[in-house]
């Protein structure tokens, strides 16, 4: 399961505004005593995952968005007011880009032992690979990012176009 980022050590301050009265609480995260690390290795730890976050949010975004197409698409072919044989090839062209980043044939627990990860995927599991340590993530997680970051940016101008 996909958490996200967690903060570095400090001091924060949460504001809840509601029915226009806020409500503000200060309050101290801190590190496990037992966890033996520098607030550097952390602050990269945390730049790294904000990274995937952001890349996996906006994927999510196009996705989302290229999917309530096809949804449309699809109505629309169903209901007879465009032509299956000219929407087909539009229809599975765009099936095929979205299975490309994200696996949606997956409906069980043990999907993932039938069908391969998507990118969507690949980028989730980077993530929890470094939330597992506390430490700086190494010089390979950092390139598989870039490497997943580039498909992902490539993925997106496909289904934008």
């Amino acid at each position: 399961m996909l958490e996200g980022p967690e903060v570095v050590p400090g001091t924060y301050t949460v504001t809840l505004d509601y029915d226009g009265k806020k409500s503000e609480q200060h309050f101290k995260v801190a590190l496990d005593p037992r966890i033996h690390t520098t607030t550097q290795e952390l602050d990269a730890r945390l730049a790294l995952e904000l990274k995937i976050h952001n890349t996996l949010e906006t994927l999510n975004k196009t996705l989302n968005r290229a999917l309530a197409v096809r949804d449309k698409l699809q109505t629309a072919v169903s209901s007879n007011r465009v032509r299956e044989a000219q929407a087909g090839n539009a229809l599975s062209a765009l099936n095929d880009e979205i299975g490309k980043l994200v696996q949606l044939r997956t409906q069980s627990s043990e999907g993932t032992l039938l069908y391969p990860a998507a990118l969507r995927s690949r980028l989730a599991y980077l993530a929890n690979d470094i939330g597992l340590a506390y430490t700086e993530p190494n010089a390979a997680q950092y390139a598989v990012y870039e490497y997943l970051n580039k498909q992902a940016e490539a993925g997106e101008q496909e289904l934008d176009a």
